[in-house]
């Protein structure tokens, strides 16, 4: 099962900021993203199953400032 992910595809221009992602299980990631121009930063992730922060096919994109327990 995938339980507790956040997936977003085709996204432009994205800010995900300050969000709390916690206690995902079976094979999801925590966070999984494919796009452009997007921005991960100061988040919480605590107890992730697997991958916590994947970007797919994206481009000028950054992840900057995000704690991971």
């Amino acid at each position: 099962a995938i339980e507790g992910s956040v997936k977003l595809a085709a996204v432009d221009g994205l800010i995900f900021e300050n969000n709390y992602i916690h206690d995902t299980r079976g094979v999801s990631r925590g966070l999984q993203f494919s796009g452009t121009n997007m921005i991960v930063r100061n988040n919480l992730f605590e107890r992730v199953a697997r991958t916590v922060i994947y970007f797919g096919k994206s481009s000028n994109s950054s992840i900057t400032g995000n704690t991971i327990r």
